[in-house]
């Protein structure tokens, strides 16, 4: 069967379903394994792909639970139209140096409903190639849009409300396309939001003058029209929120245990009591801490030694906390930004209550102020801005949870 171009006939869905497997190509390949899905995540059987510029003539088709499996050497990855027969314009490539390579990959397509009323912009299709890790994904899309020719549009794509990745592109014959590759490999598997927009602030002089006398002429705010494409597999989705959720609470265990460990000591040293810290959840995750050890050597008796309070304090504590200071330091920093960056506020906070966990220490102790204790930026004397410390990290810790529930 000769490989599909862009002027190849009509390709029926019998005809494609005896094609055999395809033959690996000269050299090697890349071992693709994916889903066409219509939409962002619904599986959708019956849809054809072929590489169309490659010496050899893959073509398959997605079974009914909308799967695949090919062997694809270097070339552009298309989408075959079946009720048209034509190619799509744009697909996503498939370098020469990664399919030499060999390995496997992912590839989603992504099919769109298309809307009965006029739109300036209607998505189409996007596919997305995720090589990782022989490369970061490869996203390509198409759309048809009203437009000018020359005419300027983004695509924007979102985790969350956050813009991660961004391409502008040019309209042209009433269509845009083209090949948005991500900037880096640490993407988490799962559902993105794809946005195409189109606004006066992208309108050039020649594009206002095209759209003279048209629906659009008007147009104040952004248009935009929002879709959505799945990255890697639903298995890898879910071993991944997997490993997310268990990084951020066990980072939460070992940061609410350090601060409890220092207000356990500093109590105890003080001969003083807190009713609080001695409820079975928190004195199971003060066990558990690698701090224990620590507060065991605290003390000769009753006698606190400082030698070995300043030891945690100015040495365990800002160990623990320098491996979450960084948000970007979580696995998949993309996935939960807001998760990330409020766990990163928690371990600052643990920091700071340390230090003014031990200036109010040393002055209950009748010690002479120490400048190891200094904290920058406080407003209120050491009690009150413990106490505003600990409730910032408390609600710091409450969004953490919460977006893990997300």
């Amino acid at each position: 069967m000769p490989a599909p171009t862009e002027t190849s006939p009509p390709v029926p869905i019998s005809e494609v379903e005896r094609v055999p497997p395809p033959v690996p190509a000269e050299g090697g390949g890349l071992t693709v394994a994916g889903c066409a899905y219509r939409g962002a995540s619904t599986p959708r059987g019956g849809e054809v792909l072929a590489i169309s510029d490659a010496s050899v003539d893959p073509v398959w088709i997605a079974g009914a639970d909308g799967r695949f499996t090919a062997q694809v050497p270097a070339g552009l990855l298309r989408l075959l139209d079946e009720k048209g027969g034509s190619t799509l314009r744009v697909g996503v490539p498939i370098p020469a140096a990664i399919a030499d390579e060999g390995g496997s990959a992912t590839l989603n397509v992504h099919r769109y409903p298309l809307a009965a009323e006029p739109r300036l912009l209607t998505p189409v299709s996007a596919l997305v190639l995720q090589c990782d890790p022989l490369g970061p994904p490869i996203l390509a899309v198409r759309g048809r849009t009203d437009l000018p020719d020359g005419a300027e549009l983004a695509v924007r794509v979102l985790v969350r409300g956050q813009q991660i990745e961004s391409l502008m592109l040019r309209a042209s014959g009433g269509e845009f396309g083209g090949v948005l590759r991500f900037a880096s490999r640490q993407y988490h598997s799962g559902v993105y939001d794809l946005q195409f927009a189109w606004g006066p602030l992208l309108a050039t002089e020649r594009t206002r003058t095209a759209l003279a006398g048209t629906r659009w002429s008007t147009v104040r705010e952004e248009i935009r029209e929002d879709r959505g494409i799945f990255l890697g597999t639903p298995t890898e989705a879910s071993e991944q929120e997997e490993e997310i959720t268990r990084y951020f609470r066990e980072a939460l265990f070992a940061l609410e245990g350090a601060t409890d460990i220092v207000r356990l000591a500093s109590t105890r040293a003080r001969q003083k009591r807190n009713r609080s810290l001695e409820e079975p959840d928190r004195v199971a995750r003060m066990r558990g801490s690698e701090l224990a050890s620590s507060y065991d050597d605290l003390f000769a008796g009753r006698r606190l030694i400082i030698d070995h309070w300043r030891e945690l304090v100015d040495e365990r504590i800002p160990a623990l906390v320098a491996p979450y200071l960084d948000p970007a330091a979580m696995p998949y920093p993309t996935r939960s930004r807001r998760a990330g960056h409020n766990l990163s506020q928690v371990a600052k906070r643990v920091a700071k209550l340390a230090k003014l966990e031990s200036i109010l220490l040393y002055k209950a102790l009748g010690l002479d102020p120490d400048p190891r204790n200094y904290v920058a930026g406080c407003e209120f004397p050491p009690d009150v801005e413990r106490g505003q410390t600990l409730e910032q990290m408390q609600n710091c810790i409450q969004t953490v949870l919460e977006e893990l529930e997300d």
